[in-house]
């Protein structure tokens, strides 16, 4: 009878072959215990959604709300910034128009200042709303996590049955 080693024509030994007996028992085993298994109880029982699931959406909640805050007032702050913004650029054409009717020798001249600081104010006005575009809608609040959705029959059970 030849060698594990010479039959395999590998370098290293090989297990023994395995009648069909024992592979046929070693098969039977595995599948008794894993039919088996699976019928013993943990020790542990399982968990349900409870107070630390009710902790966590509330806490998700604080999260959401507090970063709704900040996101509200970096939207106000930039709002701020764009309507003075707005407003130096109105004072200044406001201060250049009112200069510049001073020196202004006729009515067609004054006329033609007065059209130029209506564009101004009409540019100024399509910039601003066009930057408040840009900043996009106001930022929406969380949902509130919702309380707990017990049916009124089994709140009234549950107070019954604790008496």
């Amino acid at each position: 009878m030849s060698s594990n080693l010479e039959r395999s024509g590998a370098n290293f030994p090989v297990a023994p072959a395995i009648s069909s007996r024992a592979c046929g028992a070693i098969l039977v085993g595995a599948l008794l215990f894993g039919a088996i298994t699976p019928l013993h109880a943990s020790a542990e029982p399982t968990p349900t959604p409870s107070q630390s699931a009710a902790l966590s959406q509330i806490e998700q909640y604080k999260i959401d709300f507090n970063l709704y805050l900040t996101n509200l007032r970096l939207r106000e702050i930039a709002m701020r910034t764009l309507n003075q913004n707005f407003k130096v650029a109105i004072e200044k054409a406001r201060r250049d128009y009112q200069i510049s009717l001073r020196s202004a020798k006729g009515p067609t001249e004054k006329s033609l200042l007065s059209a130029r600081f209506d564009e101004v104010k009409s540019s100024a006005t399509a910039a601003l709303e066009r930057a408040r575009e840009e900043l996009g809608p106001a930022p929406t609040p969380p949902a509130e996590p919702g309380k707990n959705s017990k049916s009124k029959a089994t709140r009234e059970f549950q107070k019954n049955r604790n008496r």
